[in-house]
């Protein structure tokens, strides 16, 4: 085999379906339903307001994972 006669790579082309992103928003879908219980749970405006913030601050991270990882 001279140097212009290289092994070309073979390639497979069947198609690999990728659970991660089907777990990760099961997941987040589980995360989102506690969240809504603690909110729902407040006992005062304060708490509820201090958890929809907290929970608003971080669902730019969440929505990010996901997004990434489809």
């Amino acid at each position: 085999m001279n140097l212009l006669e290289k092994e070309k790579p073979k390639h497979d082309h069947k198609a690999k379906f990728n659970f991660t992103p089907v777990v990760l928003m099961i997941a987040l879908s589980c995360h989102a339903l506690f969240e809504g219980l603690a909110v729902g749970l407040g006992k005062d405006s304060k708490t509820v307001w201090t958890l929809c913030l907290a929970i608003c601050l971080h669902k730019w991270a969440e929505a990010m994972s996901l997004g990434i990882s489809l």
